[in-house]
């Protein structure tokens, strides 16, 4: 949390409101607490990355899943769907130290293990 000065790291807010999120799951043999293995999000964006609505690349892009969200609009629980990608940067927001940055290949661990399509995980 230190790392992102506990702000969010997709839209900035800090306000109490953000937790330490796992990237690779903590289910997973692959798992850490090491601050690599980390991003600071506010209980919204916590929510959606570990639903499988909101995903980080290894480039560090913000994306949104086009299965969850078809789902959703399936079960008539997309409103607000399109605000909420409207509001999402091009980028997280890393932490300035190099060495407490997401590390890119757990964070295509992190899409597998919460089953992203093939084509989006990179």
């Amino acid at each position: 949390m230190q790392a992102y000065s506990y702000r969010c790291a997709v839209c900035g807010c800090a306000l109490k409101l953000v937790d330490a999120a796992h990237i690779v799951p903590v289910a997973y043999p692959q798992s850490t607490d090491e601050v690599t293995n980390g991003l600071a999000l506010c209980r919204l964006h916590h929510g959606a990355y570990d639903n499988g609505l909101l995903g980080v690349r290894s480039d560090y892009g913000v994306m949104v899943n086009p299965e969850t969200a078809n789902r959703l609009a399936e079960l008539q629980l997309a409103v607000g769907l399109e605000a909420f990608k409207a509001r999402l940067p091009a980028q997280i927001t890393c932490p300035a130290s190099i060495e407490a940055r997401p590390e890119p290949g757990k964070l295509v661990i992190g899409l597998r293990a919460r089953r992203w399509p093939d084509d989006l995980v990179a």
